[in-house]
């Protein structure tokens, strides 16, 4: 079983990554943990140590900026696993991946793919 930590503030996104995961994990291996603010990622963070792929939007309220920069540095310092970034603002997500995320990928179905193969579920 693999926890996923997703932190997306947009709830139509939210419901899509639940419905695409009926559809890309049929045997319920993967478990979705879903952050809609920053305090609230932090909180899923400290209470699940097993989680085992991170996802980041780039923009997600509720930090000192709107961004989750300082967030991806933060988890970075203790998380080894995959983190991925799924902004939409190329320039974000170019910036998220230097400071600490692993993987990039756009949001939806092409996302759920490169999960599937980070996790090494194929």
């Amino acid at each position: 079983m693999h926890k996923v930590l997703i932190i997306e503030d947009d709830q139509e996104t939210q419901e899509l990554y639940r419905d695409i995961l009926k559809i890309s994990d049929p045997t319920h291996r993967i478990t979705l943990l879903m952050a809609s603010t920053q305090p609230d990622a932090e909180m899923l963070f400290s209470d699940n140590p097993d989680i085992s792929v991170i996802i980041f939007d780039g923009n997600v309220p509720g930090g000192k900026e709107k961004t989750t920069l300082a967030l991806i540095t933060k988890f970075r310092q203790s998380f080894k696993g995959p983190m991925i970034a799924t902004s939409n603002d190329e320039k974000l997500q170019k910036i998220m991946v230097e400071i600490g995320c692993s993987h990039r990928s756009p949001k939806g179905m092409s996302l759920f793919k490169l999960l599937m193969l980070v996790l090494d579920l194929n």
